[in-house]
């Protein structure tokens, strides 16, 4: 390449990319506050946020915002329509003298001649002339400067790469352990499937043989009867075929055997037919329930974001589960209650109650669902049987569903609470606890809350309401039953003496009243209503959750009494009652 080509590409490429100008792709501009010449796609990279900042001596371009307003540099343009091996010669004189140095402010070639009287023409007091040789020199540190940091920027770009990589192999760990906890909750999900129907089809066999053999009984005992009195009748037949064989060989009976003959009565049975049958009563109904038996859902835990004061190391995931729908079972029992009647009738959910309440205008209802502890979900910590929840350990060990809360000793129900508008429903817990240890300021010994956000955390839940029981604040000898509502405490009650190998009870009742948007707390024991949360949503379904302390703090046992295990007192009818009456 000749010196002149070489000093041509020089000039003719981009200060900051040391790429070639063309009159489309790379339009050379001229930069207003140091007069050098960058290419459009340079310049469009250095534009944010409505600022152009110049490349090379990064100050900002006041007057023009856009890259397409800066004026193109008329000697690159001039250059690049010139033969590449034409020598370089003056464009500030018509004399086409070789050009031996440059003005930047002009943006003219100068020769010899011209660079001597340049000052008689322009003011080289604010002009910049570098020769064409410190312009080779310039260009060459540039290009040294570019590589270097062209390198420096590759080793940054290598080394955010290889962060990223390892995020993404972090990740995909992260997502060999989900598809790994979705394998498991599949295995556990179709084990206890078939374990729950395994045992239905025992208890169906077990049924069937009972019904069977109770077929074969009564018929055995009817067929026995008859069979008695066939024999009787018999015995007698037999006897006057003997008589009549002798009287009519001639044989001479004595006329009182044949009286006593005539007398004798044959043992007889007081029916023209009987049968045994089998009564399919009910079977329509287990049908029924059937259809409703067992729910296949899916349970998610999403990494929420943690309150003030939550430690990064806490497990703080929020639950969702899959809205089921459940059909209605049809003719299913549902007992009614009060204290001057008593019946049932037929509705649509087989375990749940209704009570009523005598007000002083007319008698009203109080739906109570039937809930259940969700025993596949429950933490691993904790026994269920049936409606009770105990913080001991089960034995055998349970296995992880996979779908397992991981917070301790928690547990929640297998459906929500579903309010329709204007509805009252009411379920109630009952606790027994007996401390082992002084609890400390602030521990919580049980809590039981109500929840349409549940979050899988060791923390009280943050949202809906929650009562739980808890060492006071304010006086550490003593334990305080809170209800708070959204993080906002509004109940703090001492209720008993913070002290170690005491057994004490505590039975709360949760009145929910959906037409007035409020939940009585209630102490069933002392007949009182302890605290009541108002401007309740209920539009979403509400969860009902429960934790107990740890068995090292505490020997604990908790009852959900819900649907017919509920028992209504004459007291607490008379003060639920008396709500319902203040809500008229």
């Amino acid at each position: 390449m000749s010196e002149t080509t070489d000093i041509k590409n020089l000039l003719t490429e981009c200060h900051t990319c040391l790429k070639q100008y063309d009159r489309k792709s790379r339009v050379p501009r001229r930069m207003p506050c140091c007069s050098e010449t960058v290419c459009e796609p340079c310049l469009t990279s250095c534009q944010t946020n409505g600022r152009l900042i110049c490349p090379l001596c990064q100050k900002e371009t006041s007057e023009h915002k856009e890259v397409s307003n800066l004026p193109i540099d008329p000697l690159v343009i001039k250059l690049l329509s010139q033969n590449t091996t034409s020598p370089l010669t003056c464009t500030f004189c018509s004399f086409n003298n070789p050009a031996i140095a440059k003005c930047c402010q002009c943006s003219d070639l100068l020769c010899q001649s011209c660079l001597s009287t340049h000052s008689m023409n322009k003011l080289p007091i604010n002009h910049d002339v570098i020769s064409i040789d410190a312009i080779k020199q310039q260009r060459a540190i540039r290009s040294e400067t570019l590589s270097r940091s062209l390198s420096l920027q590759s080793m940054n770009l290598l080394g955010q790469l290889k962060e990223k990589g390892e995020g993404v192999m972090a990740r995909m760990k992260q997502l060999d352990d989900v598809l790994k906890n979705i394998g498991q909750s599949r295995k556990s999900a179709m084990g206890d499937i078939n374990k729950c129907f395994d045992d239905l089809l025992k208890e169906l066999q077990e049924r069937r043989k009972f019904l069977l053999s109770q077929v074969e009984l009564r018929a055995d005992q009817h067929a026995s009867t008859v069979k008695y009195a066939k024999a009787s009748h018999h015995g007698i037949n037999e006897k006057i075929k003997k008589l009549s064989q002798n009287i009519s060989k001639g044989r001479k009976d004595s006329p009182a055997a044949i009286i006593s003959l005539l007398q004798e009565t044959a043992k007889d049975v007081d029916f023209a037919r009987k049968g045994v049958c089998f009564v399919p009563a009910n079977t329509q109904h287990l049908f029924s329930i059937l259809q409703t038996a067992g729910l296949v859902r899916s349970i998610t835990f999403t990494p929420a974001e943690k309150p003030w004061g939550v430690p990064d190391a806490v497990i703080y995931n929020a639950i969702s589960l899959d809205p089921i729908s459940i059909p209605q079972v049809s003719n299913g029992d549902v007992g009614f209650l009060s204290h001057s009647r008593a019946h049932s009738e037929q509705t649509c959910s087989l375990g749940d109650q209704v009570v009523v309440l005598k007000t002083a205008s007319k008698h009203r209802t109080l739906f109570c669902p039937n809930l259940e502890w969700d025993t596949s979900t429950a933490n691993r910590t904790v026994t269920t049987s049936g409606p009770v929840i105990t913080n001991t350990r089960p034995e055998p060990p349970l296995f992880n569903s996979g779908c397992r809360i991981q917070a301790d000793r928690h547990v929640m129900t297998s459906k929500p609470l579903l309010m329709r508008n204007g509805q009252q429903a009411m379920y109630q817990v009952k606790v027994k606890y007996n401390p082992k240890m002084l609890i400390q300021d602030n521990k919580m010994l049980f809590e039981v809350c109500l929840t349409d956000s549940p979050v899988d955390s060791v923390w009280s839940q943050p949202s809906g309401l929650s009562v739980n029981l808890a060492s006071c604040s304010h006086h550490l000898q003593q334990l305080c039953l809170r209800v708070v509502y959204d993080n906002q405490l509004l109940e703090d009650t001492p209720i008993a003496q913070n002290e170690v190998g005491v057994s004490r009870y505590l039975h709360l009742a949760f009145l929910l009243n959906s037409g007035r948007n409020e939940i009585h707390v209630i102490d069933v024991e002392d007949v009182r209503v302890i605290s009541t949360v108002t401007d309740v949503d209920f539009d979403n379904p509400l969860w009902l959750m429960m934790m107990l302390a740890w068995p090292s703090w505490a020997n604990m046992a908790a009852a959900l009494a819900s649907g017919t295990r509920i028992d209504v007192s004459k007291d607490i009818n008379k003060l639920l009652s008396s709500l319902q009456a203040s809500n008229i």
